[in-house]
Order: structure tokens, then sequence, then C-alpha cells
């Protein structure tokens, strides 16, 4: 038996394994949710470079010198201690007197009044931007660019208080199923869905449906596996495919001019392989492993570009890429050796998204990894307790979704949590403010 279809059934049985250990557990409970995470990001993924190994970069073997069957046994071994590193630290970390009430909303007329203030906030922000590049049909056709149209636009870090606008939105009607809160709910879920996804990303949008579906799961019906009904299911796969594979072309040369001209038929690029490699870090960890080792790691000298980047008055370029991946794409790709605080006009600007297991690994190895992944877990754990506490505020959601989806403790995460912290602010202020103001 190969090593790569043992690495499948044993993630498989640890997985769902876990799964039935903790079945009484909420669905949207860490252990549930991080494991369902677990299960899609490798699962699929696995299976699919088993049936196809091309479908694993090559460039990835030839840096760490290495043919897939020889790198999987170090990856299993690693990310399954990642995994129980996890687990445990969420069960570690035990409620104590733990008291949220700042961020409570209560007052039905200052949620309605907020929602519609931080949508303003938020289109400011957007439209702050597009003013600075020159108008929306500068971007949509320059999408191929975006990294470089987008840096350095901190406006559009006002862009995340849609998301928040449009969950008070969600909770009004939860509150009132008026036929006027549910079309001022859809306006506001449209607009984040069509500003995020013109900026030429997918993950922000991804983000504001798994908003939805858990808005749903805590305001409206708990939703249970055995429930789901499979046209639902078919439907909203089939849709978020499409959605997928859209924005890549949106965004490769002149790709705006051909979709408006009906020149791209989006159904016929749909890759079942392409597909879930995009969703899977599965690729970059097995790199990680095998590259990684007490001669080269890093020693959590990545932090370091956390204070650098946040110094606005040193020249950019001259700073180093907040974004770790950007030190594993060079390596990987080009076998340029280099390491954190290297500036980034000496790197190709491209990135390998390292989360929570690269970080780990490339400035600890096991023991990093061990350390990194408890202490996620803790903080997993504690952001849902605050959330619960919190009576399921939408601002609480919003904290508790953001760190099982987005964050972990590379230096790429904690500066994108530094952002949403803000608006976090921005957010409790303008509700605390109105609320003054009407009593």
């Amino acid at each position: 038996m190969s090593n790569l279809v043992v690495c499948i059934v044993w993630f498989s049985l640890l997985y769902f394994g876990t799964f039935y250990v903790f079945r009484k557990d909420d669905l949207f409970s860490p252990i549930k949710f991080v494991t369902a995470i677990f299960i899609l990001r490798n699962l699929p993924y696995l299976v699919a470079i088993y049936l196809d190994n091309s479908l694993f970069p090559d460039y990835v073997l030839t840096s760490i010198g290495l043919t897939l069957e020889d790198a999987i046994p170090k990856y299993t071994l690693v990310q399954t201690i990642a995994f129980i590193s996890l687990i445990i630290g969420i069960k570690f970390f035990k409620r104590n007197r733990v008291y949220m009430n700042s961020l409570q909303l209560k007052d039905y007329k200052g949620i309605n009044y907020s929602s519609f203030v931080l949508l303003g906030i938020g289109m400011i922000g957007y439209l702050f931007f597009l003013n600075q590049i020159g108008g929306i049909l500068t971007l949509l056709e320059n999408l191929n660019n975006r990294i470089e149209l987008q840096s350095g636009a901190y406006s559009l870090t006002l862009m995340k208080l849609l998301s928040f606008a449009m969950l008070f939105r969600f909770q009004l009607y939860s509150f009132k199923r008026t036929k006027r809160n549910k079309i001022l709910f859809w306006f506001f879920f449209i607009v984040a869905v069509l500003t995020s996804s013109s900026l030429g990303g997918r993950r922000g949008t991804f983000f504001i449906i798994l908003l939805i579906i858990a808005g749903h799961h805590f305001y409206f019906n708990r939703i249970v596996f055995q429930r789901i009904k499979k046209s639902t299911f078919i439907i909203l796969f089939l849709a978020l495919s499409i959605y997928t594979f859209f924005i890549p072309a949106l965004r490769s040369p002149g790709g705006f001019e051909r979709i408006i001209n009906g020149e791209e038929d989006l159904v016929e690029q749909i890759n079942v392989g392409d597909l879930v490699g995009y969703f899977s870090y599965t690729y970059i960890d097995i790199f990680t492993v095998n590259y990684f080792d007490k001669n080269n790691k890093w020693n959590y000298s990545s932090l370091w570009t956390i204070p650098q980047n946040l110094n606005i008055f040193k020249n950019r370029e001259l700073r180093p890429p907040v974004d770790e991946g950007v030190y594993f794409y060079n390596i990987a790709r080009y076998g340029l050796e280099f390491t954190p605080p290297t500036a980034r006009n000496k790197m190709h600007i491209v990135s390998l998204p390292i989360e929570n297991f690269g970080f780990g690994y490339a400035n600890g190895l096991i023991v990093g990894v061990i350390f990194s992944f408890f202490l996620l877990g803790i903080v997993y754990k504690m952001v849902y307790d605050l959330f619960l506490a919190s009576n399921l505020s939408p601002i609480g959601l919003y904290i508790y979704l953001f760190t099982l989806f987005t964050f972990n403790f590379s230096s790429l995460r904690i500066m994108n949590s530094i952002y949403i912290f803000l608006n976090v602010l921005i957010a409790l202020i303008v509700y605390r403010v109105i609320v003054s103001f009407r009593n």
C-alpha cells in the first residue's frame, strides 16, 4: 500500500473519528468546525493527487529533492501532531467568568441606524480607493495587477464594515421578520459581495457566505448535517464552484472585456483538481516539513516583520513582506534562500500561504507546531465562549468566525487581526454613540 493511500485512510479515520467522538457538540462549536476545515482542506486534495499526481506542483518536489511518496510520511506525522495539539488546546481552555456586555447589541433602533452608518463608512472607504486608482473600470480592467493596485490602499480596511452592517441587518431580520428587513438584508448582502468580488479576491466573499450560514444557524434554525437537503447542498456547491473560477477569469488580462462579450464559458473552465487545490494548503505543508530543519529554521524571526510594517514612515519597498508566504514562494520556486526580515524589493512578490502549520514548523519545527496549534486551540475556544457570553452579538459572531476561518499566528494573519480589531472598535463606537444620542 502506498504512503499516500495510508495517509488518506489515516486522516479519514482521525477526522471522522473526531466528529463521532464529539457528535453531540454544536455544528459551529470549535472542535466540529475546525475538524470540518481539516477535512475540506486536506482529504479532497490528497485523493485528487492520488488519482492524478500531476496535480501536485513539480517545483515543490524539485525544491525538496523528494518524490511525492517519499515526502508524504513526514507530512502525515506532523499534520497529525498539529491536529491533536489543536484539539487538546480547545479542550484545555475552560471558561471562567467570561462576560462581554460591551459586545451586546440590545437596542433595535440603535442597531438599525448603526447598520446604515456602517454601510456608509464602508462604502466611503471603497469609493475613496476607486477615486485613487481612477474608477471602477480601471479596477476591473487591471485586476491582473490587483496586488499592485491595492498596495497601500488603507481605506480598503473600512470595507470590512460592510460585513458588520450586513450582520446587523441579519440580526434585525431575526428580531422582526418583516418584508422591509428582508429586502434590506439582501441589499446589504449584495453590496458586500459585489464590492468584495470587484477587488479580485475570493476569500472575502466566501467568508461573507460563511457569516450568513452561521447567522442562520444561530439566529434562525440550527443546522444539522443529517437534515441538509441534497438539492440545497448541490446548488450551493455549484454556485461556489462557478464563482471560484469566475474571479480568476475576471482578473486575467482582458478578462473583464471577454466576460462582458460572452467569450468566457465558466462552466467549461471548472476543473475538480484545480478546485480542491485552491482550498488546500496541503502541498505547502508537504514542502514545509520536508524543507525546514534545525539548520535553516527561522527561530521566530518572521514576527519581526510586524513592527517593521507598522512603521509607515519607512519606505515600503525597504520593509519586509508581512506575508511569510513570499519567502516560501521564493525558496520553493526559485531556490532563493531568503529568510525574514529580508526586504521585499529583493524578492518576487508572490505568495504561498503558510498559515499556522507553516509558521509553527518554519520557526520551531515539531515543538513550534505543538506550541502554535495548542495556543490556537485555546484562542478558538476563548472567542467561542466570548461569542456565547455576548448573547450571540453579530459583532461577537464576526470575531468568532474570523478567528476560526482566518486567524493564526503567522505575521500576515496577526496584521489582518489588527485591522479587524480597528473595525470592531468602529462598529461598537458607532452603535454606542447612536444609542447614547437616542437616550
